[in-house]
């Protein structure tokens, strides 16, 4: 799990299949969840955002990512406050999860429902591996990354 700042501006939760998991692990998760939940409703005065981040809350499902095969490392959730789209802070916070993935030949998968993302995620190296339509007219796409092979710098 990192965040951007103790304001948590931005947030990237992961699942390691090298990681273990834990009571403190589920603590630190509902933690985080609470404080994005709540950056949401601030910066929403429509509730229209948190309403559809709720829908959408009770409609993604991760149960694809077992279907994806093995040596993934699944961004579980990532977002970044409105106030700070389009001022680097995704690309600060997702470059060292891709870094780690390619040096160590790891995929990465996540899933979104927000379309609007995908050029931002295609950008990455992702590429669709399913989609699912839920109630509400939601629909989750779900993200695959393979490890990139990056050349080694000479010394």
């Amino acid at each position: 799990m990192y965040a951007d700042s103790p304001e948590v501006n931005g947030l990237i939760m992961l699942e390691d299949p090298k990681e273990h998991k834990g009571v403190r692990k589920y603590l630190a998760e509902r933690y985080f969840a609470y404080l994005t939940e709540q950056r949401l409703i601030e910066d929403d005065e429509t509730g229209e955002v948190a309403e559809r981040f709720r829908r959408a809350h009770d409609f993604l499902s991760s149960d694809w990512v077992s279907r994806a095969g093995k040596n993934i490392v699944h961004i579980v959730y990532f977002a970044v406050r409105k106030a700070f789209h389009g001022k680097g802070l995704a690309h600060k916070l997702i470059t060292p999860v891709l870094e780690y993935a390619d040096r160590n030949g790891l995929r990465v998968a996540l899933e979104t429902h927000n379309a609007a993302n995908l050029d931002m995620y295609r950008h990455y190296g992702f590429e669709i591996f399913d989609t699912f339509t839920g109630d509400f007219g939601l629909c989750e796409y779900c993200l695959l990354r393979p490890p990139l092979h990056t050349a080694k710098k000479e010394v």
